[in-house]
């Protein structure tokens, strides 16, 4: 199929596009890499995977409060300690959740979310771009690999079995966790992701599929009909990528978000991370269309946690947000929280000792969230056999607390039992996986936080 259109016009018109500057989550340069290795995807079964980085590096010491730990005193942190009388307490553990993580309560009571402590790597960078990066390519060590790891879900799984749309990045920047080769849409809300300009250079670009008597126009002309010139380097990325771009604004257009009203009273945050996973539940709710789900992972930002001076206030903010966003899409999402995991990441914890400006400082360990309905709640590597007297400072520097599980045994166990990636994506998805697991097999010993049936 030819094309007859003016080259220049067309990408004049594009540039108005708050998508086609790429707010694609792809690598770039070169925005095409060569793909790795092709494994059997699987069935699709429909799944959701929504990811909060909370961005600066969390208190994860404060977040769920080690009782047993004497080291957890207010000689060590004079304006942060948390009296055992304001904690939460968490039945069934020798911890306490912070007060301002209330609103977690009504799925820890349930059995909905685990609450995952002293989660990390081996050689843990207190660089916020390297251990982020690190996170986020699944590649500890690697800090310049832009290819992020549920890219690499999506590449392995999601864009095989033919989904249109499988992944959004909700963010002003784009997520490293989802660049890469698959085209993933990333915009700052629903709103944003349209064109700009007036109605007829909308119409100019958007243009027409084609027809009996009629010439193929614009980015219908280019992508609403079968792929050309099949053959070319490149052509099959390029094709995918305007497929995606196509479907992901056609869809994402349909939606009004002055007209969505959360289920069961959910209230979310008043705040952008809150309109934000409220705009998430709409889209789940919203996008699917016949056979085709929604798009099944969503990335989205918190930023803040790097709170070196002043912390207690900011942390409480923060932990309101959090808590009460994560709430609001556990009643929001009720009747889909089966198929729905909701996942916390922080590049690193904080000190266990507090600094001289009533804040912390860059640390290694910190905690992770993991809520949904096949989620076996309760406290993971916290109590007096995981968690030792003392543990809280027993780095080599001793002000740190060491990780005991690593992050991406976590993400392996929600990847296999709510994705059912076999061991052959997993290793695809997050590199030499099966090396890695066999080096450190303590580090790598699953939680069991997932239900399996």
């Amino acid at each position: 199929m030819i094309i007859k259109i003016n080259r220049r016009d067309f990408l004049k018109t594009a540039a108005g596009l708050t998508a086609f500057s790429l707010g694609l989550n792809a690598s770039s340069p070169p925005i095409f890499k060569r793909r790795i290795l092709a494994a059997d995807p699987g069935q699709n079964n429909g799944n959701i995977l929504i990811f909060i980085f909370k961005r600066g590096g969390s208190d994860g010491i404060n977040e769920v409060i080690p009782r047993h730990d004497s080291q957890y005193n207010p000689t060590n942190r004079p304006t942060l300690f948390i009296p055992e009388a304001n904690g939460i307490d968490l039945p069934g553990s020798t911890t306490q959740l912070h007060p301002r993580l209330l609103p977690l309560m009504d799925l820890y009571n349930t059995g909905q979310i685990a609450l995952l402590h002293r989660i990390g790597y081996k050689g843990q960078s207190q660089s916020h771009f390297d251990s982020q990066q690190y996170w986020e390519n699944g590649m500890v060590g690697d800090n310049k690999n832009e290819e992020g790891i549920f890219n690499r879900q999506v590449q392995q799984t999601f864009a095989k079995q033919g989904h249109p749309f499988p992944a959004v990045g909700l963010s002003s920047s784009q997520l490293v966790a989802l660049k890469g080769p698959e085209p993933i849409p990333n915009f700052s809300s629903v709103q944003s992701y349209t064109l700009t300009g007036t109605p007829a250079q909308k119409n100019k670009f958007i243009g027409r599929a084609g027809g009996p008597g009629l010439s193929p126009r614009g980015l219908l002309g280019f992508y609403g009909g079968a792929q050309d010139f099949p053959g070319k380097p490149n052509r099959d990325e390029a094709y995918r990528t305007g497929l995606v771009l196509f479907d992901s604004m056609n869809r994402v257009g349909s939606l009004n978000p002055d007209n969505y009203f959360p289920a069961n009273n959910a209230q979310y945050p008043n705040s952008t991370f809150g309109t934000k996973l409220k705009q998430i539940a709409q889209m789940i709710k919203e996008l699917g269309t016949g056979d085709t789900p929604p798009p099944q992972i969503y990335g989205v930002n918190i930023g803040g946690w790097d709170t070196h001076t002043n912390q207690a206030a900011a942390h409480n903010d923060l932990l309101n947000q959090l808590g009460g966003g994560i709430n609001a899409l556990s009643k929001d999402l009720a009747a889909l929280w089966d198929r729905v995991v909701v996942m916390t990441m922080s590049e690193f914890g904080r000190t266990s000792l507090e600094n001289g400006s009533k804040g912390t400082d860059h640390a290694y360990a910190s905690t992770l969230f993991v809520a949904g309905g096949k989620v076996k709640g309760g406290v993971y590597n916290c109590d007096p056999i995981t968690w030792p007297d003392g543990a809280m400072l027993s780095s080599s520097s001793g002000r740190y607390l060491p990780h005991k599980t690593d992050f991406r045994c976590v993400i392996e166990e929600i990847l296999r039992v709510h994705f059912g990636d076999t061991s052959e994506v997993i290793n695809n998805v997050i590199p030499g996986y099966d090396g890695l697991k066999n080096a450190a097999p303590l580090d790598f010993a699953p939680l069991g936080f997932m239900k399996t049936v």
